[in-house]
């Protein structure tokens, strides 16, 4: 199933995200990957594919610490369908002028299991807030918000 936001739909997902986003730049303010430096407090909801067309839910609360440079770490607790893990993350990030983010990030949990994660998002009130939509793997429909606490 193709997402909205696949990769080879990058450039109209950039123009909603900069209409979306359009009084950032109006404004004057742009963002580089400093705009998001500190700690976030992330609460993910969505649907996880767990067979030819059978979703169940899907839920993270965590906290991401941003560095200004690029990557990030972060700890937190995920619930797939009532099965609760402890996880812990890192990745990169990339931040564009008109603040739009990439994500790619690691989630380990406690018991070992590892996946590898895309998100695309939009950087909201001059980076107090991430608005952001997983775009791999496809086996998920989820969206972010990340709020920054510090």
């Amino acid at each position: 199933m193709k997402s909205l936001f696949d990769r080879s739909d990058r450039a109209v997902k950039r123009r909603l995200m900069q209409n979306a986003n359009g009084e950032a730049l109006e404004d004057g303010f742009s963002c580089t990957e400093a705009t998001i430096k500190g700690v976030y407090g992330v609460e993910a909801t969505g649907y996880r594919l767990t067979g030819v067309g059978s979703y169940v839910p899907f839920g993270v609360a965590n906290w991401r610490n941003f560095d200004g440079n690029g990557n990030f770490t972060g700890v937190g607790i995920n619930n797939v369908n009532g099965t609760f893990a402890n996880v812990n993350y890192h990745g990169t990030y990339t931040v564009n002028r008109d603040c739009t983010v990439e994500i790619d990030e690691v989630v380990i949990s406690t018991e070992g299991v590892v996946r590898n994660l895309s998100e695309s998002g939009i950087i909201v009130d001059k980076g107090r807030e991430i608005l952001a939509l997983q775009t791999s793997p496809d086996d998920n429909i989820v969206s972010s918000v990340l709020k920054k606490v510090r």
